[in-house]
């Protein structure tokens, strides 16, 4: 009996040849990619912090291409990923990317109504939109596992105050109403003027 061996590629080829696959989920995990998206999130935050009420024509203009730019760079980022992480259910299992879906699509909301808008609605409620963007600098925190230990404790500890806070409500309420019923009336202040 005569055993057939079939042309073919060796163990080593084959390791070979899968090692040196493009993956599209390296790119987004590449130190390069993510350092560069974190710096675009404290670029943005620092712009974001110049803002101020009397602005000069040149500082609004500043405020308004920075403004687009970095709509526009977190867009092209959301999109990456999503291909790079083969569609809306692997990008959606990070919470922080569904946080940034949801900033981005209020930054192209922010776009449209500033640029196409109209004078019906009230430019100020973009401040609004505006300054929620600047919670993306939260995103820091993936980074560092003790900023991400110093959060949970945050959320943690905020359950435990916010029954207490709710109590501490309730206590003054009904404290208040007391105070109504028995010394409504009774208790004058005389007038400084008299």
């Amino acid at each position: 009996m005569e055993v057939k061996f079939k042309p073919g590629k060796g163990v080593d080829e084959k390791k070979a040849e899968e090692n040196s696959k493009f993956k599209k989920s390296d790119f987004i995990t590449n130190p390069y990619f993510t350092t560069a998206s974190l710096l675009a999130i404290i670029i943005n935050t620092m712009v974001m912090a110049m803002y101020k009420k009397d602005m000069t024509t040149a500082e609004a203009s500043l405020q308004e291409y920075s403004n687009i730019f970095f709509t526009v760079l977190f867009s092209i980022e959301m999109v990456i990923k999503l291909w790079c992480l083969g569609g809306p259910k692997n990008y959606s299992k990070d919470p922080f990317n569904v946080f940034d879906t949801i900033l981005v699509i209020i930054s192209l909301i922010d776009l449209y109504i500033a640029n196409y808008g109209g004078g019906s609605i009230d430019l100020s409620a973009l401040k609004v939109l505006r300054s929620i963007r600047m919670v993306r600098i939260f995103k820091l925190a993936k980074r560092s596992e003790n900023l991400l230990t110093l959060f949970q404790a945050i959320k943690e500890t905020l359950k435990d105050v916010a029954y207490f806070m709710l109590l501490l409500i309730i206590c003054i309420f009904i404290f208040a109403l007391v105070g109504m019923e028995w010394f409504a009336y009774t208790v004058r202040l005389k007038n400084i003027n008299d």
